[in-house]
């Protein structure tokens, strides 16, 4: 079932954002897709000083609205990580919220569960630079151009060329390197502009995340 949040405003029910995801660009986010209907509150880590799998973003968003969490959540994750769905299937039961929380395991290299020019738009963190070859982040791609509407936004981040792991550990082909198991493909902004097919690229910004830090692009493109 999908509720749009214009429906929930037509209730008066408050409502409002819990993500994982920095401030820096969740704002930018919620402000491209969400700002006209008016979230009452945007949680992130930030605020709460604790990444996923605490659940203090939510607790704070139940206290905001004053609802009980017990009542509240429902979540659905999906991830093409076996392991990601087994963490957290495993969290849920040790909580004892396997009712309210339901992993599904999803392979984005398949056709996106979605209908022709269905979605608004799209936002994925550090997806695009996940173990996927060129040709696999061109399908990629054009599946969420099929999605999309006419106009509709897509955003994602991805580590860059610029970024202190790049070029360490194991070379898997392409700009692609795999450090303590974990492959990651870096983009350059040439790897941007070719995945831009059939959109228009509306920003490319450069910015810093944890202490590390991950370096990455953020990239808003607009389908035409």
């Amino acid at each position: 079932m999908i509720i749009h949040a214009s429906s929930i405003n037509e209730f008066n029910i408050p409502w409002g954002i819990v993500t994982n995801k920095p401030k820096f660009y969740a704002k930018r986010i919620v402000d491209t897709f969400l700002s006209q209907y008016e979230p009452k509150f945007l949680v992130c880590p930030d605020d709460t000083g604790e990444r996923k799998p605490s659940p203090k973003g939510l607790l704070m968003a139940c206290k905001l609205v004053e609802a009980l969490p017990q009542n509240s959540i429902y979540v659905e994750a999906l991830d093409y990580s076996k392991t990601a769905i087994k963490n957290i299937t495993n969290k849920a039961e040790k909580l004892n919220l396997t009712k309210l929380i339901k992993p599904k395991l999803f392979d984005v290299r398949k056709k996106l569960p979605f209908e022709n020019n269905f979605i608004e738009g799209c936002f994925s963190h550090m997806l695009y630079c996940m173990a996927l070859i060129s040709s696999e982040l061109e399908d990629l791609n054009k599946e969420i151009y099929r999605i999309l509407k006419p106009g509709g936004i897509n955003i994602y981040t991805v580590r860059h060329t610029e970024d202190g792991d790049y070029k360490n550990g194991i070379h898997r082909g392409e700009n692609l390197y795999e450090n303590d198991g974990f492959i990651i493909h870096f983009f350059s902004k040439d790897k941007v502009n070719q995945l831009s097919k059939g959109f228009e690229i509306l920003d490319i910004e450069k910015f810093e995340e944890g202490k590390f830090p991950r370096k990455l692009f953020f990239v808003k493109n607009r389908k035409i």
